[in-house]
């Protein structure tokens, strides 16, 4: 009895994992990974003297403003789309940092399918698309 449990446990675990992780299907980034790597990165840490849609923004505490930072960039010649989301799950108002904003969006490109990750209450999607914005 004590194994069936255990392995009920480890079931539980990883469909949370599932829940939050790598998606299980869609459209995945396939040639285009170079391309949306580096969209997260400027989108970050900005670009050519431009500011990143997402470089150290300002979010408002979840319980004022529960909605997500959103982008959308075109992925061409591809014929996709990159969705990203940021969304602050404290109740407090903060900054998310370039660094932050970078190494968990990035980790999501290690997924096929894109995913979702939540880190020091930043939740972060990824979210590879069919045709543009």
């Amino acid at each position: 009895m004590v194994q069936v449990s255990a392995l009920f446990t480890a079931l539980a675990m990883a469909a949370s994992v599932a829940a939050e992780g790598c998606y299980t299907g869609g459209e995945p980034f396939g040639d285009a990974l170079a391309a949306v790597k580096q969209h997260i990165y400027n989108m970050c840490h900005g670009y050519s003297g431009n500011r990143g849609a997402l470089q150290d923004t300002w979010f408002k505490g979840y319980n004022e403003s529960p909605y997500p930072a959103s982008v959308c960039v075109n992925l061409e010649p591809f014929n996709r789309r990159l969705n990203v989301e940021v969304t602050n799950q404290w109740n407090s108002g903060r900054t998310l940092s370039q660094q932050a904003c970078a190494n968990n969006l990035i980790e999501m490109t290690g997924c096929l399918w894109g995913g979702i990750v939540t880190k020091n209450g930043f939740q972060f999607k990824v979210d590879p698309n069919q045709g543009y914005c």
